[in-house]
Formats: C-alpha cells, structure tokens, sequence
C-alpha cells in the first residue's frame, strides 16, 4: 500500500482564468455566449497574465489582432509604439510612461529579420484603445470581460477552494477521531457529497459525471466544478448541514438524508448545467 498522502488543499477545483471552458465561463461565472466566444477566442493570442506591466504581449500579434491599423506593422510601430520608448517624448503621446513596458527585438525570417516588441498587457489595451477598427472594439471588450472574470472568479473561488475544502476535512477527521479508521472516514466523506448532490439535484453524482463527459469543455469534471455561485452556496449550506449531523453524532444515513431533503430538496436545476441530457435520458 502506498504511503503516499494526498494533499488536501483545494487545488483540484480551482480554475486557471485562462484555461476556463465555455461551460465554465456561461454557466458558473454568468457571462453572455458572445463575451465567452470573444475571451476563448483571443486569450490564446492574448493571455491574461499576472504582471500587468511586464513586456509579455508580441505587438504583432496584437497589431493583427486589432484590425491591422496603418495597413503596414512598421508604420503602426512608429506613429504608436516607438515615441513610447522615449522617455523625453512619451508624454506628447500619453499621460503614463510606458518606456518600461516595451521591449524591442528581431523576428528572423527567411530574408531580413523584422523589428518587433513585446509590450505589456497594460500598454497593449492602449494600443486596442487607439484603434479605431472593430477588432480594436473587440480587443478592448476582451480587456474588459477578462478584468470582470478575475472579480467574479475572486468572489466565486472562496466557497469552491476554502468552505468546501474545509468541510470536506471537518467530516474526515471527525469520523477519524470517532472511529479511528481512515478508510471509514473517506467512505463517509465520499457519502456525503453524493448524498447532498442527489438531494439538491436529483440527479446522482455518476449521472452529473457521466453528463458532464459529453459537454465540451467539462470532461472530468464534477458537479462543484460546473454550479454558478448562488448555486455553489446551496451545496454548500446542504454539505454543511449533512457535516454538522455527522459531527453531532449521527450516524444513520437514511436519518441525516432524510434531514437534508426536509430543507434542500431539489433546490438546484440541474437543466441550466447539462442542456440536452434531460432530454437524452427521456427518449431512451
């Protein structure tokens, strides 16, 4: 048997902002199908990234992006970026001194190698700003969604990583000190969140993951990974009712059930998570 221990910190249910699936996006963070296409759509161009002022963006690739303003990189380049560099002139430009924030370098082509620059993510949404193209609108929105989804995830990340987390830990090492037996204790972790996601959903855990398997975007996930926040707080007040039980004392499971259903019954709907199988069920 191995003695491996497992880390028990959360981690496996917090979402990287730039990896987050369309289903995520729509149904747990609440954004429109068009903000969800435009943020899968230009953060593989555009990542957002952690230091704002760090040179990490290509201008290339943003001066594609946004429309390819002037027609011609090397025009672009000098009308918005090169006076940027220069500390003595940036303020003709600009109110902020970007000169720390772009870097400037060489692309090596089968001819001349081509001037480009990294810039930062705070620079680049000013050069999106002074586009005037629809893609430069779309560049800016993007910007703006992606400052939204970091809030909404900031909000949304405490119940996921650290309430759940803690009552997962607060059952298990309840049952160890009543019982003595980890493997009871895991058995009656495992228990209880398949009971409460039934009781609110009527759905069982393994339909919730075998739905979630033909969803694009949500293969491998489980239920507390998909419910949006006022969801995610139902679950939560239905596991920490059925821990407070089990920490009370007691140990009937139809009993701690039956107490969960009194208050929790069917309080989710599972249809806004798993469109279409419903109805894939039904024809069966």
């Amino acid at each position: 048997m191995s003695n491996k221990k497992t880390l028990r910190d959360g981690r496996s249910i917090i979402i990287d902002i730039n990896h987050a699936p369309r289903k995520t996006l729509v149904s747990a963070l609440e954004f429109t199908e068009e903000q969800a296409d435009r943020m899968l759509k230009v953060r593989r161009v555009l990542p957002l990234v952690e230091d704002r002022q760090a040179p990490q963006v290509n201008a290339r690739k943003l001066w594609e992006r946004i429309g390819k303003p002037h027609r011609e990189f090397r025009k672009w380049a000098e009308d918005y970026i090169k006076p940027m560099m220069a500390q003595e002139t940036f303020a003709l430009k600009s109110p902020k001194d970007f000169s720390t924030e772009i870097v400037q370098f060489y692309e090596q082509t089968k001819g001349r190698p081509k001037i480009n620059y990294q810039v930062s993510r705070d620079f680049a949404a000013h050069l999106a700003m002074q586009a005037r193209t629809l893609e430069g609108y779309e560049i800016r929105q993007y910007f703006l969604d992606m400052e939204e989804c970091v809030l909404r995830m900031e909000r949304y990340r405490p119940i996921r990583t650290e309430h759940l987390t803690e009552i997962d830990k607060s059952v298990y090492h309840s049952v160890i000190s009543k019982t003595g037996s980890k493997l009871f204790a895991h058995d009656t972790e495992r228990f209880l969140k398949g009971m409460v996601t039934e009781v609110v959903t009527g759905l069982p855990s393994s339909e919730w993951r075998e739905a979630l398997n033909k969803i694009a975007g949500t293969k491998g996930k489980g239920i507390r990974d998909v419910l949006n926040r006022d969801d995610l707080k139902v679950y939560r007040d239905a596991l920490q009712f059925a821990s407070s039980l089990i920490q009370s004392g007691i140990t009937d499971r139809k009993q701690i059930q039956d107490m969960i259903c009194t208050v929790h019954a069917n309080k989710i709907n599972p249809d806004r998570y798993l469109i279409g199988y419903a109805l894939d069920k039904e024809a069966v």
